[in-house]
């Protein structure tokens, strides 16, 4: 799964995830984000629809650049995410459970003992974190790359920020890093669970590491400074989203004339959402 094509269903905009992913592009915080663009997909000369390609978030030197030697040492280069879904090899800690992207040793005994050094890397990164030393912190984990990442999923109020595709990312000797950002689907009020308006907070009240962060007041001064950084980026996000939109538009109205779906609720999507019938 080097690339990937996303249907965006449940996104009757089918741009919440190439607009997202587009904005953390442009985040020196994050080291890699993958890139999208939106497709029309043909299969054997049948109209399936407008997709998004983009690339898969994969261990790779164009990528998460890290080493895939995974039978040497049980110190290992790793990218994990927090998943509600996650399968073997995982763990939790305090219970959050996370899953293992990069593959692990084919020797069961070694890559028990890789499994359990990444999980001991990130309970030693979660306990810095709960202490609240910012000096401490900062000599483990890559703390642009949080602030950008948190940025991210605050602005655009996304439903998964506390559940699924939460990436981060480490080198044996180097500090941890947040991101890439993925699955903002049910982002930007397109889910009603807590998501419908911009007003408030999201993935600080979901996501246990934002929560943390946030109790400490050295982390919320460097998220305040990154925004007012970034803050006429922010502001032009509506006239992307319009312009996107409109440089495809008929692409999209022919993938609605093939999938009628407007007026229902295909996932969660807010009864603002169901209320609209044309892509316009």
């Amino acid at each position: 799964k080097i690339y990937t094509l996303i249907a965006n269903h449940c996104d009757q905009s089918l741009l919440r995830n190439q607009i997202s992913m587009g904005f953390a592009k442009s985040l020196t915080g994050i080291v890699w984000e993958p890139s999208a663009t939106s497709v029309e997909v043909f299969l054997n000369g049948n109209y399936i629809g407008v997709y998004m390609l983009a690339d898969q978030v994969h261990v790779q030197e164009s990528r998460i650049n890290l080493s895939e030697d995974y039978e040497s040492s049980s110190e290992i280069d790793f990218l994990i995410h927090r998943s509600g879904y996650a399968e073997y090899p995982s763990f939790n800690i305090d219970g959050e459970p996370y899953e293992v992207v990069n593959d692990l040793s084919e020797n069961p005994s070694l890559a028990s003992m890789q499994l359990q050094y990444i999980s001991n890397r990130i309970a030693e990164c979660w306990n810095a974190v709960k202490r609240g030393s910012q000096e401490e912190v900062e000599k483990l984990i890559d703390l642009d790359s949080v602030v950008d990442v948190y940025i991210v999923h605050e602005l655009f109020k996304n439903l998964d920020t506390g559940w699924d595709n939460f990436y981060m990312f480490a080198e044996t000797d180097g500090k941890l890093f947040f991101g890439p950002t993925w699955d903002f689907d049910q982002c930007a009020g397109n889910a009603n669970e807590g998501v419908e308006n911009y007003q408030g907070l999201r993935g600080s009240l979901t996501n246990a590491w934002f929560r943390l962060f946030l109790s400490l007041d050295w982390f919320k001064e460097l998220v305040v400074e990154r925004w007012d950084e970034l803050y006429d980026e922010i502001c032009d996000i509506p006239d992307t989203i319009r312009e996107t939109a409109q440089s495809a538009y008929n692409s999209y109205c022919r993938n609605f004339d093939k999938w009628q779906i407007w007026g229902y609720q295909i996932n969660r999507e807010t009864e603002v959402i169901r209320s609209m019938h044309t892509y316009k």
